[in-house]
Parts: C-alpha cells; structure tokens; sequence
C-alpha cells in the first residue's frame, strides 16, 4: 500500500489535481442538485480522462485502453438511460477485455467471448425474456473473474500495477452492488428512497476505481518498481 501511495505521488500534479477536483466538484453537486445536468456531464469527462491517460501513459498496453474505452461508452449509454440493457452489455464487453489482459488470453478466445455475450442478449431479446438478470448475471461472473485474477497478480508478484488493479475491481464490485440495489429500487423489489442514495455511492466508489484500473497497466516497465 506504502508503494502505492509513493507512486501515485508521482503521478503528474496535473493528472492528479484534474482527477480529484472532478470527483469532488461532481460528489458536492449531486449531494446538492442531483438532477443538474453538469453532475453526469462532469462524470462522464473524468472517465474520458481515464482513457486519455492510459493512452498517454501506457500507449502499449491496447487491451487497458480497449477495456477503458468499452467503459468509456457504457457511461455515456448508461448516462442517458441508467437501466439499459445495452449499457450493460457494453460493461461486459469492458470486463471481458480486462479478463483478457490479465489472464493472457487468446485472440479467437476474446472475440468468441464477445460474440457469446452478443448472442445471449440477442437470444433472450428474441423470447421476451428479462435480458437484465441474464446479462446482470453475465457481468458479475466477469467481474468476479478480474477480482480473482488482479488479487493472484498482486499476490504473487506484489507489484504496483497489481496494488491498482485488485483495489480498483474490489471498488468497482463496491459500485455494482450499489448499482444493483438502485435497480431494485426502481423495479420495487426495494423501497423507492433507496435508489438515489445508492447512486450516489456508486460513483463514490465508481470513479477511484477507474482512476486505479487507469493505473493497472501490465507494461509494468512504465511503473516505479
């Protein structure tokens, strides 16, 4: 954690100051004016930053850039409708892409994982079924997989990049259970008063997560050993 710290001291102040200041601007403007149009505004500009960063930084490192652009667009789809299916679908693309850069995977593995996630939408959609849960369910094995995969990383190589990546998708569950629970409210499985709280956590834990996985190239080379 202490090697951490020391290199995202080391990060650009520029990058850091930027990176901060949004978080703070949109976390006060939502506590206070939650339907101003400059709070999903601003969220959205600090996660196209997290891309502009990784492709300065760790312009190597395609599979980081990919995963973070997929990110990129499920927020900008979520942004305009926070429950759709295609938004997710996007998400999965994301953490599949992530699973592929930390486990090494294959090409034809990727490109047959992205078309399996195309075809259960696609199949559900064709029998009337609620592709959310299916999707939802999708997503979390996805996610759960780069939790496994960022904390064995880290457990055996101990490595700044991994210190990011493990934290960065323990935030990331963090922000989709808040997620869910916002879901659940809006379909009433949960009292309506629910969801506005747990959208506000979720980008609580949502953007540092992003900002850390920004940070969780494998061209370890690029960071402070």
């Amino acid at each position: 954690m202490k090697r951490l710290f020391s290199y995202l001291r080391d990060i650009d102040a520029a990058w850091l100051a930027t990176w901060s200041l949004i978080f703070i601007c949109f976390l006060t403007l939502e506590a206070f004016f939650p339907n101003f149009w400059g709070v999903a505004t601003l969220k959205v500009v600090g996660i196209a930053l997290c891309v502009i960063y990784a492709c300065q930084k760790f312009r190597e490192d395609i599979l980081l850039i990919v995963a973070l652009s997929f990110t990129f667009l499920a927020d900008i789809i979520l942004a305009v409708n926070n429950v759709s299916v295609f938004g997710v679908i996007i998400f999965c693309c994301a953490q599949l892409t992530h699973v592929a850069r930390l486990s090494g995977m294959k090409p034809k593995v990727f490109i047959t994982g992205i078309l399996m996630i195309t075809s259960v939408f696609v199949t559900l959609a064709l029998i009337g079924a609620d592709s959310m849960f299916a999707i939802a369910g999708v997503y979390g094995s996805l996610l759960f997989t780069n939790i496994f995969l960022s904390t064995k990383w880290f457990i055996t190589k101990k490595s700044v990049a991994a210190n990011c990546a493990m934290i960065g998708f323990i935030l990331f569950f963090m922000c989709d259970l808040c997620v869910g629970i916002s879901y659940l409210s809006v379909i009433g499985a949960l009292p309506p008063n629910f969801q506005r709280f747990a959208n506000y956590l979720a980008w609580v834990f949502y953007y540092p997560s992003q900002v850390l996985i920004s940070n969780s190239s494998n061209y370890s080379k690029k960071l402070r050993p």
